[in-house]
């Protein structure tokens, strides 16, 4: 306790204020009250008693000790523990039997998975790789006769997109084509490995462009016009991508493209009022303000009917041209949503299962319904469902008289499914106002089209009664396991005239001519879930392979080592990230900064003030300057580095959507007529419809 009084002092004159766990003068005596609790407990034990006591997990654990160290005296400096045997026995007696719990679950899940696996004849992608794994390089390499095969075979062999390949695809690569004898040619650019969470490693790229004899580098840009090139030039040449330590060379415009008028890259402002020495805006805060602002951004760049130039032609921006870059689905339906207040549609581009969809969701309530209309749970599903899109108070006081009426309805729409069909009774059920509501939500009502064409396949070819289909179509949704054939993938990726909101990975390989990116200025999280610290993978000192660290608490020893490592490994990728998404751009790149709480490792700082110290984690630099102080030192660095980069201010609410004008089209005339009539002597069966007619 008085090593504690000590910490707490010494912490008090460095001007931090630690928790209240640690002060100067101890009202209680914290010891008796351990004493206590372990009297308490008898000779039997109680760990959950343990884990559960404030004391041992707080003031005595040392991951609450070296926290409140390190926001004293900074993350860089040694932690020396109090009394360090008796602090580490605590962690190991409150830690340590969860622990040793998910140590031997996760090793018994390996087996049991792989034994499962074996029961039923089934082999994952990952499971093929480790087998073909030929181990690190021995001397002499272990007989490994598929692969002297594949060796054999081919003299030349070419590997795309290499940044994303991982250790063990890497070991077999070398092992097949990597012994002199053939040509192993590797493209691929470091900047762009941003697949770490399938096992792609930027180490490994590393690692074989060191063995590589010859490096030819790419210094053309093909996809971007002219001003968009050199503003991303003088952006990220001078800095690179400094936290993974890779250069970003200039390079030349060749593509013949001109954008609209004014700077090609944009930058929006996100700071407020806030004074020096406040806290900054929350991240939850600002997302919901930035929301709106990029719709009303968005609404504003259609509205412009700006020219695009490819060559010789020139058109006008319409809603297809401009792309939205998030990082996960939540963002991207946030600004979906957005979007449809502007009266703007959107889709979400990503290889979706339509029946995973949420319209194929809503079709299974209407066939449901169908099949039992006098069902009460059935019609509120389907009055809930985007189909007739009933709010909470029309379903509360709905009356016997609405629900009868709703159930005669169906009745007579059910009869008719064999007459016409399924996708001429969605049509006269849906009504315009709900078609247009559907039409504003993007990807809905096309998966809707499909996901009923796709049902009325089934119904058509299989003679099945509506109640066999509807089975069906459960059993397809809820199956994990199904794999996916081409006709199930969505179509509404190619839907035209909306605009695309893409995940980043997603965006990999893709261009459009206009890109917002709204969160790049959002660093990596915190690791935790639920209050809890995950499980990190990391590579500890002395290993050549990574390796998953379970210890519940990443405030200390190797916990703390293995978090930190791999937060390092999250900010290096984020920037990759960013690089990705900022080179989707062919003539406007519109990206948004400004200080938010916890947030400084984001990608854009280090380009934006590339003379500044790398923030890190535990050392937040926004709190001690004003959002006028950042803005001005963002202005002054701007104009003394020349970069053309206009500055933007968050646009105006619009108070009306935006209304598009439609688009002539060609003019309509009458196809070839047939000059004579069916013949009905003959027509096409099955054995299916034989056997059940």
């Amino acid at each position: 306790i008085e090593d504690f009084q000590a910490a707490a002092a010494q912490w008090h004159g460095l001007g931090a204020k630690p928790s209240k766990d640690y002060v100067r003068r101890y009202s209680k005596d914290r010891c008796a009250a351990v004493d206590g609790l372990i009297t308490s407990l008898g000779a039997a034990g109680d760990y959950r008693a343990v884990a559960a006591d404030p004391l041992l997990n707080g003031l005595f654990h040392p991951g609450t000790f070296c926290q409140e160290a390190r926001k004293a005296e900074g993350e860089g400096r040694p932690i020396r523990l109090p009394q360090p045997a008796l602090m580490e026995a605590v962690a190991a007696l409150v830690d340590g039997p969860a622990e040793l719990v998910l140590l031997h679950a996760g090793h018994w899940g390996r087996r049991e998975l792989r034994r499962r696996r074996r029961q039923m004849g089934r082999i994952s992608f990952s499971q093929l790789l480790e087998d073909l794994d030929p181990g690190e390089e021995q001397s002499p390499p272990s007989a490994n006769p598929l692969l002297d095969q594949i060796g054999q075979r081919y003299d030349v062999a070419l590997v795309d997109e290499f940044q994303d390949t991982d250790p063990i695809q890497w070991r077999i690569l070398r092992r097949c084509f990597g012994g002199g004898r053939h040509r192993l040619v590797m493209v691929g650019d470091p900047k762009q490995a941003i697949y770490r969470f399938r096992g792609g490693d930027l180490a490994t790229y590393l690692a074989a462009k060191a063995t590589a004899s010859a490096c030819y580098e790419l210094s053309s840009n093909y996809r971007s016009s002219a001003p968009l090139v050199a503003a991303f030039n003088g952006l990220m040449q001078a800095p690179g991508l400094r936290r993974s330590g890779l250069a970003v060379p200039e390079v030349q415009a060749k593509a013949q493209r001109s954008g609209p008028a004014g700077p090609a890259l944009e930058l929006l402002w996100l700071g407020g009022e806030r004074e020096a020495g406040q806290k900054p805006i929350a991240k939850g805060v600002l997302e919901r303000q930035l929301a709106p602002w990029i719709a009303a951004l968005t609404a504003n760049l259609i509205e412009a009917a700006a020219e695009l130039g490819e060559g010789t032609s020139r058109r006008r921006l319409g809603p297809d041209d401009i792309c939205l870059l998030v990082g996960d689905r939540y963002q991207a339906e946030t600004l979906r949503a957005a979007l449809e207040r502007q009266g703007i549609a959107s889709r979400l581009i990503s290889r979706l299962d339509v029946l995973a969809s949420p319209a194929a969701t809503a079709l299974q309530r209407l066939l449901d319904a169908l099949v039992d209309p006098a069902a009460g749970n059935r019609l509120r599903l389907l009055a809930a469902s985007p189909l007739l899109g009933w709010n909470a108070r029309q379903i509360s006081e709905a009356g016997a008289t609405t629900w009868s009426s709703l159930a005669g309805r169906l009745e007579m729409l059910s009869q008719r499914v064999p007459v016409q069909g399924l996708l001429g009774v969605l049509a006269e059920l849906l009504e315009a106002k709900v078609l247009s509501r559907l039409w504003r939500q993007g990807r809905l009502l096309a998966d809707l089209q499909q996901v009923a064409a796709l049902v009325q396949e089934r119904l058509h070819s299989e003679q099945q009664g509506l109640a066999a289909t509807a089975d069906w179509l459960r059993r397809l949704r809820l199956d994990p396991e199904r794999s996916v054939p081409e006709a199930h993938l969505a179509h509404s990726d190619r839907e035209l005239g909306v605009v695309s909101v893409v995940t980043v990975h997603a965006s990999k390989g893709l261009e459009y001519p206009v890109v917002i990116c709204p969160y790049l200025w959002q660093g990596p999280g915190d690791g935790r879930r639920g209050g809890r610290a995950r499980p990190v993978r990391w590579l500890p000192p002395g290993h050549s392979r990574p390796r998953l660290d379970i210890r519940l608490n990443h405030q200390w020893g190797l916990g703390y080592e293995a978090a930190r490592q791999h937060r390092q490994a999250e900010e290096q990728e984020r920037e990759r990230l960013a690089y990705v998404a900022a080179t989707r751009a062919c003539h406007r790149l519109v990206l948004a900064w400004g200080p938010a709480a916890g947030h400084h490792t984001n990608p854009l700082f280090p380009w934006l003030f590339p003379a500044a110290e790398l923030p890190s984690a535990g050392d937040d630099p926004y709190q001690q300057h004003s959002d006028a102080d950042w803005r001005q030192q963002l202005e002054q660095g701007l104009a003394a580095r020349g970069l053309v980069i206009r500055l933007l201010d968050p646009p105006p609410p619009r108070l009306k959507p935006l209304t598009l004008a439609a688009s002539p089209g060609p003019a309509l005339r009458c196809g070839p007529v047939p000059t004579w009539g069916f013949d009905q002597l003959w027509g096409r069966s099955s054995y299916t419809s034989w056997s059940r007619g």
